[in-house]
């Protein structure tokens, strides 16, 4: 009985110790472990898309409060005076607008024989 045991002990580490169960297994375990490094990839994406869009839900919730803010405002008279006085040339019976225009008309000139000078052209010559 105790001799059928350990002839069975032998059989079965000759099996599980073999080279074609030996590969076997390492092949199960590089399945395994590759399947596990896809999982870890997946859940880190999961974890930036999920600040993005905590960052994105709380920069819609800022807009939100801000139009909800314009619409309180444009509901009051004052709201509609003061907001057509700043997109539009309009003034009360009596008053008037002045608009101040910026004069963009100077442009910067770069002399041509100033500009060869201090290439790195000079350097060659």
């Amino acid at each position: 009985m105790i001799h059928n045991r350990i002839i069975r002990r032998k059989k079965t580490r000759n099996v599980v110790g073999s080279w074609p169960v030996l590969i076997m297994l390492s092949i199960v375990a590089v399945w395994f472990s590759g399947r596990a490094f896809d999982m870890y990839q997946r859940f880190a994406f999961n974890e930036q898309e999920l600040e993005r869009v905590k960052q994105e839900q709380a920069a819609l919730l800022e807009r939100t409060a801000y139009y909800k803010d314009m619409v309180g405002r444009l509901q009051s008279e004052e709201g509609i005076e003061e907001e057509i006085r700043n997109r539009l040339p309009y003034a009360k019976a009596g008053e008037t607008v002045v608009l101040i225009v910026q004069d963009d008309t100077s442009t910067t000139t770069h002399d041509v024989n100033v500009l060869r000078e201090s290439s790195w052209w000079r350097f060659w010559r």
